[in-house]
Formats: structure tokens, sequence, C-alpha cells
């Protein structure tokens, strides 16, 4: 296979906190939402649409990739886009065709396949379930006061679906229309299928109340600018003209230096400031910012279905269940996830965020056909103490752009993995991205993540743990991370690994941390038993 270069991203690292995974529990329905007390509405400014030329906020880097050359690039640049014939007049939604990597562009050995697997999963309708219950609406031209039972008496969002939760019964439906955007959370119901309905492009339900493009930035010293909005939950992520850039978090407001660095003043009602060289209301089309929320979430419920519906812009999960049974998430998009700080845990500043967790006991779980990309933390995760997790099946879903670990797991001694299957994923660029650049632990990233060492309290217990025929294809640090101090790794066969040469290749069951190099082929058919595996430099 042709050898590829491939651009390592590094930036000036943000002395931010990281999550290794760990729990965060149901979030209240008022996490992420913005109080306008400070504001009032003449202080509500327009985003201009007078034409702008370019910001280039950047900074040069010179970086060695793993062929040896060196490249220079700018990170983080800018060019405004205003006016552009190809922005929609809606600018809640994104109008880049693939916003995973805008702002950390990385090149690939199967960027072909990746695009086709991409452009299948977004152009996919759905499975077909049939609704044997009641169908309700969600609509952007609804009132949270109506029935939602027509498209024409629909809610207008999670939060007015969300109140009829004790009304549902199973074979229900709730459908949010496509085309839509609709702000804040939601906890699910047991029995109810959550999808979409019309015509058009994925519903979207962001974590950001609004698009903050259009807020009042007040100057707070030079190059300082202070949010007059105030919010209820921890800022962890803010995103610029939906990918173009990326906030990084400080950890105080004397750290605001380059632009695009974000402080929130947890202490004054999580008050957010930003460093930028003039006013961010007159220089981006859209501000996206995710407080603290998990966007949909379930504790205890069953048999839920969700599918073609977007989730973005929330600082903690996009969906997130513990002590589940029959959950599927099939054919959704998830991106731009993660990077709050975590409640109670550690010294406080511990950042978090994955795109689907699932929690303690889970059964019969089925997580197939979804994109996710930039997540702080990990795209799809299993994790917990003393738990059953059985009969867990993640399939045909392309992960990318994950600070830690495209799929993670973790079990300490007494909990029981049974019956899991990864297959037929493409899992890529582990480590890049957003989270791989603000996260200080970067020993971490890998498309296959156990979050643990050979003798690691992570125990890893595991009983028919299949990995087949996926595809790991580049990671900051290893590929693949299966460590078990039980001894028990799951079983491997025909996956794809491609790595530069010398990088890590990983830990298997209690083996060393070893590199992928010429030898790779031979340890991984013979010592990690995937004895069809394919092996390529990158």
């Amino acid at each position: 296979m042709k050898r590829i270069l491939t651009v390592l991203l590094t930036a000036v690292l943000i002395f931010s906190l990281s999550a290794c995974g760990k729990d965060k529990g149901s979030t209240d329905n008022s996490k992420g939402g913005t109080s306008d007390t400070d504001v009032t509405s003449s202080e509500i400014i327009s985003t201009e649409t007078s034409s702008t030329d370019t910001s280039s906020a950047g900074s040069t880097a010179s970086v060695s990739s793993g062929s040896g050359k060196t490249v220079s690039y700018v990170t983080s640049e800018i060019t405004v886009k205003k006016p552009n014939p190809n922005i929609p007049a809606n600018t809640d939604r994104s109008w880049h065709e693939n916003p995973a990597g805008l702002c950390f562009p990385v090149t690939g050995t199967l960027d072909n396949e990746a695009d086709e697997m991409r452009s299948k999963i977004l152009s996919s309708n759905g499975s077909g379930v049939k609704i044997t219950g009641t169908t309700y609406y969600v609509s952007e031209k609804g009132d949270d006061s109506n029935d939602g039972k027509s498209p024409k008496t629909a809610w207008a969002t999670p939060a007015g679906a969300e109140v009829h939760n004790a009304s549902f019964k199973s074979g229900d439906a709730v459908l949010f229309e496509r085309g839509g955007v609709f702000r804040g959370s939601m906890k699910l119901a047991s029995g109810v299928y959550y999808g979409a309905y019309g015509t058009g492009d994925r519903p979207c339900i962001y974590g950001s109340a609004r698009n903050f493009a259009d807020a009042v930035f007040t100057s707070d010293g030079k190059n300082v600018w202070r949010l007059r909005e105030m919010f209820a939950g921890d800022v962890g992520i803010i995103v610029f003209n939906h990918g173009e850039a990326v906030g990084n978090r400080v950890s105080s407001r004397a750290e605001l230096k380059s632009n695009y660095d974000f402080f929130c003043d947890t202490s004054d009602k999580n008050r957010v400031y930003l460093y930028f060289e003039e006013d961010p209301s007159k220089v981006f089309i859209s501000i996206e910012i995710g407080a603290d929320s998990v966007l949909f979430r379930f504790d205890g419920q069953k048999n839920i279905t969700i599918e073609n519906l977007t989730f973005k812009y929330t600082g903690g999960h996009a969906v997130r269940g513990s002590n589940t049974e029959n959950i599927t998430v099939r054919n959704c998009e998830i991106g731009y996830v993660g990077g709050s700080y975590l409640d109670g845990y550690g010294d406080g500043k511990v950042r978090y965020g994955n795109g689907i967790e699932l929690m303690s006991n889970s059964k019969n779980t089925l997580l197939e056909n979804n994109w996710i990309y930039q997540i702080y933390d990990s795209g799809i995760t299993h994790q917990g103490d003393n738990c059953v997790v059985e009969n867990f099946t993640a399939k045909n879903n392309l992960i990318e752009f994950c600070g830690m670990g495209a799929i993670e797991y973790w079990h300490t001694k007494g909990a029981v993995i049974k019956s899991v299957l990864y297959e037929g994923n493409m899992l890529r660029f582990a480590g890049y991205g957003f989270g791989g650049l603000q996260r200080p632990d970067k020993n971490m990233s890998a498309a296959i993540q156990s979050n643990a060492k050979p003798t690691g309290s992570n125990y890893n217990y595991a009983e028919s743990f299949i990995i087949r025929n996926n595809i790991f294809e580049l990671s900051t640090y290893q590929l693949v991370n299966a460590a078990s101090a039980a001894g028990t790794p799951p079983t491997l066969d025909g996956n794809t690994y491609i790595q530069v040469d010398g990088r890590w290749l990983g830990y298997y069951g209690k083996n060393t941390n070893i590199r992928f190099n010429k030898s790779s082929e031979l340890i991984i058919k013979n010592t990690w038993n995937d004895a069809s595996a394919k092996l390529a430099f990158a």
C-alpha cells in the first residue's frame, strides 16, 4: 500500500486536564442552557453581512511526518466567508460537506473508502422500523403547548417532548422534522422510537442554546471579550463556523493569550471570556457554545431506538445511558462533543465527554452505521464497576478524530464483558482533533482503547469478545490497547492495521507495549492471534 504523508497537528498545548472515560451521570434538563438575566434585547446585535475578507489568526508550526519529511502548516486559520453564496440562509446548520477535519486536516491511506462510508451513512433513510403506537412530532414551527400528535400540532423543543414522558407507551414514536435545528437536551422514555420525519437533512439536536454569533461580546481588556450571557453549566467547547476553528480552553483569565483561547469562570455563573483580535460577533457567521449537558439520556430505561438524528455542540455526552436493555443507535451523526469539567471527579478540572456512552449494566446494545467525529474523549464506550455487559454490538461505524479512543471499554474486577462484537468499523485518527490537542495525557489515544495496562485496575474480564474486520488507521499514540489484567483479551480476526513506522502498535492481553514496525505482522498474527490481519505503513 502506497505510503501516504500524514500530518500530525501539533499546536501549543492547552493546559487543561482530561477525563479518562469516567462516568458522568444523568444531567438535569437545565444543564447547558443559558440565562439572559444579564442581557436586554436592545443589547443583542446582529451578525454583519457586509463584505469581510479574511481573519488569519493562526500560527505556523513545523512537524516531522512518519516518512521523515518536514511539513509547515498554519493552525487555526479562519477564512471568513461573508458573503458566500454557498452558505445557507439558516446558518445554524453547517454549510460544510465534511466538517470533521476542517481545522485539523489529516491525510489517510483510506480517504476514499472513508468518504464512501460517510456518504452511505448520511444518505441512509433508516431501517423502516414499524411504529405500532402513537406518533408525536417536533418541529421548529411547533409549540410546546400543543398535543404533538400531528405535524400541524407539533411540539417545538426536546424539552417540550420530555414533559410527556409519563404518557408515552411502548410502541410510540417521537419524530423531529428534517431540516430543523432543535436546541436542548431530553430524557428518553422506555419503549419509544426517536427519529425523523419529512424531507431534507437530518434533524439537528444541539447542546448550544443558540448561535452566539449575534450575541453581545463586551471588551474586557486588550483582545479579550466577555460574553454577556451566562450559562447554567460549565462551558467545555466553542466551535466557530461549524468546525473551521475550535476554541482552546485555558484554566484562567490570565492565560488568554492567543486567538480562540477561552476561559469559563465557573466561580461566576460560568461566564465566558474569549481572546480574539476583534469583536467575534463581527467576524463569525456561527459560534456554537457547548455547556455541560447530555443531549439524549436514559437511566434504567429500555427498548429504545435512536435513528437518523444529528447531535452536536455539547460539553458533555451526546447520548448516554446506564443500566440499560435493548438500546439501538443507528444512522446518526455525532460531532464536536465534550470538554466540560466532570463534577465530583479528581480535582474538579478533569474534562470529559463521549459520543455514545453505556455505563454500568447493559444488555442487548446495537450501535451501527453512525458517523462520529471530534469527540473530546471517545466515540463509543461501555464501562463500569461490578457490572455485566452482554450482547453489545458496534458495527459499520465511521469514527474519526477522537481525543482518547474511537471505541473505548473498561471494566474493573468483578465486572464481566460477555458476547461483545466490534465489526466492520472504520476507526481513524485517534488523538487528532481538538480533544487530542487539548488533553494533557498524550499517551492515551488509540483506535481501540481499553483504558488499561496489563496489570492495571481495569481488569477487563471477557467472555466471547470479538473484534473483527475493522480498520484501524493512524493514531498519535497506540493503534490498539486491548490490555486485560484478567488475561482474557478480545479475539482479533481479519483487522487492518495502518500506522506510522516506529509509532506504537499497543497492548494486547498481558503483553507489553510494542512498536509498529516490520516485525509487527508476525507479532499480530502469532502473538495477538489475528492470523488474517492486514498491515500497512502510513
